[in-house]
C-alpha cells in the first residue's frame, strides 16, 4: 500500500508539473496573441492598400500598356529601316565604284579636252551649256582628288557613327545579359517543374484557384499559359545579344575595309586614266608624224 501510494504521489507531481508548464505557456500566449492579432490587422490594412495601388496600376497598364509598347515597337522598326535605307545605298554605290574602277561599266577614261569649245549660237545651245555647267561637278570632278578624299572623310565619319551605334548595341546587350542572369535565379519563371509544383501547392490549400479554366489539368499548365516568362525571353535575349554584338562590330570593320578598298580602287582608276591618256597622246603623235 505504501509503495502504491508513492507511485500515485509521483504521478501527481508529474501531472501537476505538466499542468504548470501548460499554464505558463498559455499565459505567455495570452500576452503574445493580442499583439500578434493587432500586427496582423495592421498588416492586412497595409496589404489592402498595396493591393489597391497595384490594382489601379495594373488596370491602367492593361489599358494603356499595349498601345505604348506597340508605339515603341513601331518607332524602333522605323529607326532601323531608316538606318539600313541610309547605309545600304552607300554600300551598293561603293560596290559599283569598285566595278567601275576595275574597268567595268565603261571604266575610267581621260577627261575630255574642252579648249576648242564652240560658243553658243542660240538659246538651245545656251540652255544646254547651262545644264552641262550645273552638272559639271558630277561629270568632270566626281573622281578628282579633292572630291574623292572629301567623300572618304565623310564616309569615315559615318563609320564612326556606325561604331558608336555598335557600342550602344553592346551596352544594350549587356543589359539584356544582366536581365537574363537575374531572371535565371527565379526558378518559378524558368523551370516547368518548379512552376507546376508551385501551382499544385496553391491548389492544395486554395481549392478554387485556377489559371485559365476551372477544371483544367495541372500537367502542362505553365507552358500552355506562358507562365514561364524567363524561359520565354532567355533564348531570344541570348540570340539577340550574340547577333547584335558580333555583327555590329563586323559591320563596322567591313565598312572601314570598304573605304580602304575604295581608296585603292580610286588610285588604280587614276593611274588607269593617266595611262589611257598617255596611250592616246602617243597614238595621236604617231598619226601626226606619219600623216602624209
Amino acid at each position: 500500500a505504501d509503495a502504491s501510494y508513492g507511485v500515485v504521489e509521483s504521478l501527481d507531481l508529474q501531472i501537476s508539473g505538466s499542468w504548470q508548464m501548460m499554464f505558463d505557456q498559455l499565459g505567455s500566449l495570452t500576452s503574445v496573441v493580442p499583439a500578434a492579432t493587432s500586427t496582423l490587422k495592421n498588416a492586412q490594412q497595409e496589404i489592402q492598400k498595396a493591393a489597391a495601388n497595384l490594382d489601379s496600376i495594373f488596370n491602367m497598364f492593361r489599358a494603356k500598356g499595349p498601345s505604348i509598347f506597340n508605339l515603341i515597337s513601331k518607332f524602333w522598326t522605323l529607326i532601323w529601316v531608316l538606318y539600313f535605307a541610309f547605309f545600304v545605298p552607300l554600300m551598293l554605290f561603293n560596290l559599283y565604284y569598285a566595278w567601275w574602277a576595275s574597268g567595268w561599266f565603261g571604266g575610267p577614261k581621260p577627261s575630255a579636252d574642252n579648249d576648242g569649245a564652240v560658243p553658243p549660237k542660240g538659246w538651245c545651245d545656251r540652255f544646254r551649256i547651262c545644264c552641262s555647267t550645273c552638272s559639271v561637278c558630277m561629270t568632270q570632278f566626281h573622281d578628282t582628288q579633292c572630291c574623292f578624299w572629301s567623300m572618304v572623310i565623310l564616309m569615315q565619319v559615318l563609320v564612326l557613327v556606325l561604331f558608336i551605334i555598335s557600342i550602344v548595341l553592346c551596352i544594350l546587350a549587356g543589359i539584356k545579359a544582366f536581365i537574363t542572369a537575374g531572371c535565371a535565379q527565379v526558378y518559378l519563371l524558368g523551370e516547368a517543374a518548379s512552376c507546376q509544383e508551385t501551382i499544385s501547392t496553391l491548389r492544395s490549400f486554395v481549392s478554387s484557384f485556377w489559371v485559365s479554366e476551372q477544371l483544367e489539368r495541372l500537367e502542362g499548365v505553365c507552358p500552355e499559359n506562358n507562365l514561364m516568362a524567363c524561359a520565354l525571353i532567355s533564348a531570344k535575349m541570348k540570340s539577340s545579344v550574340i547577333l547584335t554584338t558580333v555583327f555590329s562590330f563586323l559591320a563596322t570593320i567591313l565598312s572601314l575595309q570598304v573605304i580602304i578598298e575604295s581608296a585603292i580602287m580610286h588610285e588604280q582608276a587614276r593611274y588607269r586614266r593617266t595611262f589611257t591618256k598617255q596611250v592616246l597622246d602617243e597614238q595621236e603623235y604617231e598619226q601626226s608624224i606619219f600623216k602624209p
